[in-house]
């Protein structure tokens, strides 16, 4: 995740205590641990309160939420307990800092939770906003309520989620989904894109119509690995090689790709290199006169 100011945060696991943990790149510079994590457990998701400077880091193995300032310093298990614990293999997986409190899902449960935030900067008393969602990998809210949709990557669906903590499905594997992995609002997203509009009531994706009002586009991400046991599987903590392989000024490594055809290049790479290139069959085509004679 990147902070307003341009750092990129993210987390690192490797299964040894030298190199796993929460990481950061500010531009320019060089990566950083900013803090170790548990070499057995497997840290997922990330997010920051840019309002008290605090960045929270979900281990889907241990089943914990951890705490840790932007500035480095000790971690904290800020939130434990049977609700983010795996029921099974893995627990608290996708996390988000939204309207005073951090919300958690857990992909065992089939839950998303909600911890309030409290004004020493304690976790509150956990509240279940929903139920009944086993494997929902990651989620995001639809606008400044707790409307949410989540993704649930073993049955190919998402699913939209109400404040009244109903939900029911608005895209499935019929409208292209295959192993969904983070729905987001078009536009905030570059990773391989499913794009869809979910209603209200049915949904519009592949060009076919329906009459209920839209709630939003959003873009899917598509995973094509499998959790062992399980359908689906986030690559984002899968590479087993040194951060330090990032160059100054990149934010991803080296060989890895931003889409068809691009290969990403940062600030430090563009002095006389070309940036990114459009896909081929995306470029302006030249205009070639008849010819005459």
């Amino acid at each position: 995740m990147r902070a307003d100011d341009g750092t990129l945060y993210f987390l690192y696991a490797t299964g040894s205590s030298d190199l796993t943990g929460l990481w950061r790149l500010r531009p320019g510079g060089v990566p950083q641990r900013v803090a170790s994590l548990p070499a057995d457990g497997l840290p997922k998701s990330l997010a920051l309160d840019s309002r008290t400077g605090q960045l929270y880091v979900a281990d889907s193995v241990l089943g914990t939420v951890w705490r840790v300032p932007t500035t480095g310093g000790a971690l904290v298990a800020w939130a434990v307990g049977p609700e983010p614990a795996p029921a099974g293999l893995l627990g608290a997986n996708g996390l988000k800092v939204h309207d005073g409190a951090v919300w958690v899902s857990n992909l065992d449960r089939g839950t998303v939770l909600r911890v309030p935030v409290t004004p020493r900067g304690a976790a509150g008393p956990v509240e279940t906003h929903a139920r009944g969602l086993v494997d929902i990998d990651d989620f995001t809210f639809t606008g400044g309520g707790d409307t949410l949709l989540a993704a649930v990557n073993a049955d190919n669906e998402v699913a939209l989620v109400r404040p009244d903590c109903s939900h029911r499905v608005v895209l499935t594997g019929a409208d292209g989904l295959e192993n969904p992995d983070l729905p987001r609002r078009a536009g905030h997203h570059r990773l391989h894109r499913q794009r869809c509009v979910a209603h209200q009531r049915g949904s519009q994706c592949a060009g076919r119509a329906d009459r209920a009002r839209p709630i939003g586009t959003v873009a899917v991400a598509v995973n094509r690995q499998s959790y062992p046991g399980r359908g689906a599987r986030d690559g984002e903590h899968a590479a087993h090689r040194d951060p330090t392989h990032l160059r100054r000024g990149r934010t991803r490594p080296r060989g890895v790709s931003d889409g068809p055809g691009q290969d990403f290049r940062g600030p430090a790479d563009r002095r006389g290199v070309p940036g990114p290139q459009p896909h081929p069959d995306r470029r302006p085509r030249r205009h070639v006169p008849d010819r005459v004679g």
